[in-house]
């Protein structure tokens, strides 16, 4: 790190390996396999089965470089603005692009199991989904159903 830069500016090389530990504890919970019933089979369980973990350290560190972002930039008069906007122009181009794929081109091409029903599909461009299950008591795994 530079000495006298702003936080947001700065390298954390030790957070991008805990970034990547993340990211592959995530990989390990999704690709589980059975092995033979060894100490090996334990100790590959034990990183399958934690796996998720993975997804709330990477929150942790989102959560620890957008404060710094914030604390750099709390001086600026378009505080706010100009986060929420950077923070717009990064996720919904993805975003609504998935959707887009998802909704859109998907059934044309995949079994119609692998996508919300057509009734709930208002849902994800409106960021209502997380509702479903509280409306409809039942949540059905999907292709968007991860957002």
């Amino acid at each position: 790190m530079k000495s006298g830069a702003v936080l947001s500016q700065r390298t954390f090389k030790a957070l991008d390996g805990v970034r990547s530990l993340a990211i592959l504890a995530v990989l390990f919970n999704h690709s589980h396999r059975p092995y033979p019933d060894t100490l090996l089979k334990h100790a590959v369980s034990l990183l399958f089965t934690r796996g998720w973990t993975g997804v709330d350290l990477f929150f942790v560190l989102s959560g620890f470089l957008i404060t710094g972002i914030l604390i750099d930039s709390r001086g600026a008069g378009n505080y706010f603005t100009s986060f929420y906007a950077r923070r717009a122009l990064r996720i919904f181009p993805l975003y609504y692009a998935f959707l887009a794929v998802g909704l859109i081109v998907l059934p044309r091409t995949v079994s119609l199991d692998w996508l919300p029903l057509p009734a709930d599909r208002w849902l994800y461009p409106t960021y209502l989904m997380n509702w479903l299950v509280l409306w409809k008591g039942v949540w059905r795994p999907n292709v968007v159903g991860h957002f």
